[in-house]
């Protein structure tokens, strides 16, 4: 390539580069879109609500890189109008005709002139359009619509779009202000957990606490008063639900473990919490160890094969009273199983029960007894 053709090739790309991408149709619809998705990924990060919002996203993405096709296919179909320059050939200007070599273009087709620093856009019908360098004179253009070139202002539009959107992604992404803050903060403390099995009969919530100890080493001191785990008849785990306090050996509360698997499988999801403080003190009625000592000895087997329903459940919410309901048992550190007199009970209580028809099937509740 000549310095003539590179020269006049360093100067008519830009412009227009310049004018496809910023001071055109497209320009607007490109930053419309553009501020739509930095919308939508506001919207996401805050909030959430992927079902609406991702799809939403991914439309303006496909129109955004269709109208960027669009600019690159016009740009590679208006460089080969450069061919016409790239020659010793001189720009001439007439009453009725743009001249560049043998090339005409009819001014009764010029739709305008955008101007430029360096150079000038000839905006023809039928999507032509033509760079001239400044260095030609166009004395008999003074009549012709001319628009100054407004692609600075774009340009500011579109980093001032990307720098709000950024700032406002990194807002929702920290100090809890959004759900990506959530998310990341769960990243950052979840921890999956491999079961020996995914049947409740084998597992047992022993097994369960055992394995999250292992992985993420729990206090000697658990409390609970919020576990629930919904199980097949088989004994497959449906779903698991536990949030437990740890304490250490001074009783100081030091972290919380959400536990948790709604889509079965046999592993879970342990989501350490740090908090090293006492606002929330240890309740011994509530240690976590009455709740694995009565599970050793409850029957869940035998209860469930005996309702014969195809989903049961266990729950346990803490210390409960009772005034002698059906089906309550008592259950005790030598691992008796017995009914309790007349009279009140209350104490940590296992519900055996099955979910959605606890007025149908009273469900059956053992209550700890030392």
């Amino acid at each position: 390539m000549s310095k003539l053709k590179k020269h006049v090739k360093k100067i008519h790309s830009p412009l227009l580069l310049k004018n496809l991408l910023f001071d055109s149709l497209y320009t607007i619809l490109l930053l419309f879109f553009y501020w739509l998705a930095w919308r939508l990924i506001d919207t996401i990060t805050y909030i959430g609500q992927l079902h609406i919002n991702i799809p939403l996203l991914a439309l303006c993405t496909v129109v955004i890189m269709l109208l960027l096709c669009r600019v690159i296919l016009l740009y590679r179909k208006q460089s080969k109008q450069q061919s016409l320059d790239e020659s010793n050939h001189s720009i001439v200007i007439s009453d009725e005709n743009l001249h560049i070599g043998e090339k005409e273009f009819p001014l009764v087709n010029l739709k305008y002139i955008r101007t430029y620093r360096k150079g000038f856009v000839f905006h023809f019908r039928n999507n032509i359009l033509i760079p001239v360098s400044r260095n030609h004179n166009i004395p008999s253009l003074k009549e012709k619509k001319k628009i100054p070139g407004l692609w600075l202002l774009a340009l500011a539009l579109f980093l001032l779009i990307t720098v709000m959107g950024a700032y406002k992604v990194y807002y929702n992404a920290t100090d809890f202000h959004g759900e990506l803050s959530w998310k990341l903060n769960r990243m950052a403390s979840e921890e999956r957990v491999k079961l020996s099995s995914d049947n409740f009969y084998e597992v047992g919530i022993q097994g369960i606490i055992d394995a999250a100890d292992e992985k993420v080493g729990m206090e000697p001191y658990l409390m609970t008063d919020n576990l629930e785990i919904e199980f097949d008849k088989d004994g497959t785990m449906t779903s698991i639900y536990a949030f437990i306090n740890g304490y250490d050996e001074d009783k100081v509360h030091r972290h919380d473990y959400l536990i948790y698997n709604n889509d079965g499988g046999n592993s879970v999801i342990v989501d350490k919490q740090e908090w090293d403080d006492d606002r929330y003190p240890f309740l011994p009625e509530n240690d976590l160890k009455y709740v694995l000592a009565m599970m050793r000895y409850i029957p869940v087997q035998e209860v469930v094969e005996q309702t014969d329903e195809k989903h049961n459940a266990i729950l346990y919410k803490g210390v409960r009273d009772w005034a002698l309901p059906d089906n309550l048992q008592y259950v005790s550190a030598e691992g008796e199983i017995y009914p309790p007199s007349l009279g009140s009970v209350s104490g940590p209580t296992i519900s055996l029960y099955v979910p959605g028809k606890e007025e149908e099937i009273t469900p059956y509740r053992y209550v700890w007894r030392e």
